[in-house]
């Protein structure tokens, strides 16, 4: 039994080491794949984040106004018949226009609300994987300047589509339901 333990004590260190290296790379390829998941799911997050504050604030400052000018292109024949309704007949319609006043007002709240919670809640996911991956010995501020590089050139390329369609293919759009909305409004004026 002596000898045999001799023997393996006699062995060249170099291939003890081997094995020990061996383990320790098996050890750090688990721990590396791990990282690079962790790595792989914040850029997907971070992503996300980047694309729903940059819609938002494209939205809000944006889309907002430009929907409005295309609804009011899009009713421009209904107006002017409503105007000349409304000139030839004492018609009070301060009470209706007050409620929609009030109630667009309210339900623009609760979008804007939603968008301040929805964009919270990414922010603090990707503060909290900041702090996941500073846990794993990660480099964050290499991961972060990566990863929205990556990102800013994309969300550039997706606004300037959105943009141009958005002003040439929404504005200039003419529902054919505009016609309908016209006869349900005034079907009592259309000659059967």
């Amino acid at each position: 039994m002596e000898i045999e333990l001799n023997q393996l004590h006699d062995l060249p260190h170099s291939s003890s080491l081997n094995n020990i290296d061996d383990i320790g790379y098996v050890n750090n390829e688990h721990e590396n794949r791990t990282n690079d998941k962790l790595i792989y799911i914040y850029n997907i997050v971070s992503h996300i984040f980047v694309f729903s504050l940059c819609e938002s604030f494209f939205f809000w400052f944006y889309i907002t106004k430009q929907e409005n000018d295309a609804f009011e292109n899009q009713f421009n024949e209904l107006k002017m018949i409503s105007n000349l309704i409304c000139i030839n007949y004492n018609i009070d319609l301060s009470p209706y226009y007050d409620y929609l006043k009030n109630n667009v007002k309210q339900n623009n709240q609760i979008s804007l609300n939603y968008t301040y919670i929805f964009n919270g809640g990414l922010f603090c996911l990707v503060l909290f994987m900041n702090g996941i991956m500073k846990l794993y010995q990660n480099n964050i501020v290499d991961i972060n300047k990566n990863t929205y590089k990556n990102i800013g050139l994309l969300m550039l390329l997706l606004f300037m589509y959105e943009f141009m369609f958005f002003n040439n293919v929404i504005y200039n759009y003419k529902p054919k339901s505009i016609v309908e909305i016209n006869k349900l409004l005034f079907d009592q004026c259309l000659d059967d």
